[in-house]
């Protein structure tokens, strides 16, 4: 299996560098880029055109919800896994076209799953 190339934006620093750690314990998985703003992570997106995007519902300038549909527009063929620290958020995020949602309380193997996953949640 090839490695799968992810992007992640999350405007807190701490979860920003959870989230890495997590990811990047995966031999599977290839952290091309961090992005602490929606802008940030749509540049780093379209530089490094990653097969996966984990991205945090509520970012600054460009919402979450905003990259997540931007994303799906532009490169229907990359896989997003919104994140977000309320639960609350899955619907609105999977309504605006991700793949999968992953709440930070979730077992960290759930996130490791949504993004080596080929499947997409139901809402």
């Amino acid at each position: 299996m090839n490695r799968r190339r992810v992007v992640i934006a999350d405007d807190h620093p701490r979860a920003l560098v959870a989230l890495r750690a997590l990811l990047t314990t995966a031999p599977d998985i290839e952290v091309v880029g961090t992005a602490a703003s929606g802008a940030e992570a749509l540049r780093l997106i379209a530089a490094h055109r990653p097969e996966v995007v984990v991205v945090e519902v509520e970012l600054p300038d460009v919402r979450g919800l905003a990259v997540i549909q931007t994303v799906r527009a532009r490169w229907p063929t990359v896989r997003v896994v919104a994140v977000s620290l309320f639960a609350g958020h899955r619907r609105p995020a999977l309504a605006a076209g991700a793949h999968a949602f992953f709440a930070k309380d979730d077992p960290p193997a759930q996130l490791l799953d949504a993004v080596l996953s080929d499947t997409v949640d139901a809402p």
